[in-house]
């Protein structure tokens, strides 16, 4: 079902669909829905390569620990070559391992010590695994979680560090007058 509406969103957005994918933390949201947590990894991985070959094999066929089909149709195709643009999260070992093997970018989180860790990390993994040609370069994309520590520096190392999407955490409050003002006091950043 995920493959279909990636697909459907893929072609009606002009290719422009980011699927942002991670096996999950929240053991109590696991079980509820009836996966072991200790599991999710190898679903996740398996779910991944299942709608990849939905999105590109003529005859789609998949016959995995998680997913089993044969004939399947599942129109419409993305208009992307290869499926959406898979965007993998997680700060793990096993995360940065499935993101140079599985995705077309990497999405952390937190502070800019902690994607320093995380480049760290990919670097690692790039070094263990390899990288399929057809996904390309992996593109980064990192989401500042505490909005204390934005400024014009922070946005610059950030970027020095090769990020090619910068995303802001706009409060924990969630309220629309708080990200309001954090957007107005962070107006002058360079874009």
């Amino acid at each position: 079902m995920l493959a279909k509406q990636a697909a459907s969103l893929d072609a009606l957005s002009g290719g422009r669909l980011l699927l942002g994918v991670g096996p999950g933390w929240q053991e109590a949201e696991m079980r509820a829905v009836g996966v072991p947590p200790e599991h999710r990894g190898a679903r996740t991985d398996e779910y991944l390569d299942a709608m990849t070959s939905l999105w590109t094999d003529e005859s789609p066929e998949f016959h995995g620990r998680y997913v089993d089909f044969a004939d399947v149709l599942s129109p419409p195709r993305p208009t992307t070559p290869g499926g959406p643009r898979i965007i993998i999260g997680g700060h793990s070992p096993a995360a940065y391992r499935r993101a140079v093997t599985r995705g077309h970018g990497w999405f952390g989180t937190g502070t800019v010590a902690g994607l320093e860790e995380g480049l760290r990390g990919l670097e690692k993994a790039a070094a263990e695994v390899d990288r399929p040609a057809r996904l390309g370069r992996l593109e980064l994309t990192f989401m500042h979680a505490d909005p204390t520590e934005i400024s014009v520096d922070a946005v610059r190392r950030v970027a020095d560090l090769g990020v090619d999407r910068y995303l802001v955490f706009t409060t924990p409050s969630r309220t629309v007058a708080a990200a309001e003002a954090l957007l107005e006091r962070h107006a002058d950043l360079p874009r």
